[in-house]
């Protein structure tokens, strides 16, 4: 994953709140945050959580699942 060195905020300057939720995602290894009952983000400790350590097959499989099911319709025109 390639992060902007100018999009990143130093844990100092967060307000208590977004302390407590990065927390929660250090102690769980993620943590949801919600707007009403829909999740809007998703706070990941990259240390703990191995759903950003993906093998080469695995990124491919997923990024091929979306794309056959993004154009499913056409996939099956062209099976014809």
């Amino acid at each position: 994953m390639n992060i902007k060195k100018e999009r990143s905020v130093q844990l100092e300057t967060l307000p208590a709140e977004v302390l407590k939720i990065l927390e929660v995602a250090s102690i769980d290894g993620v943590a949801a945050v919600a707007d009403g009952s829909t999740v809007r983000y998703l706070v990941v400790d990259v240390d703990k959580n191995p759903v950003l350590d993906l093998t080469e097959d695995e990124k491919f499989e997923i990024v091929s699942k979306r794309i056959m099911n993004q154009h499913r319709r056409a996939f099956e025109e062209l099976a014809k």
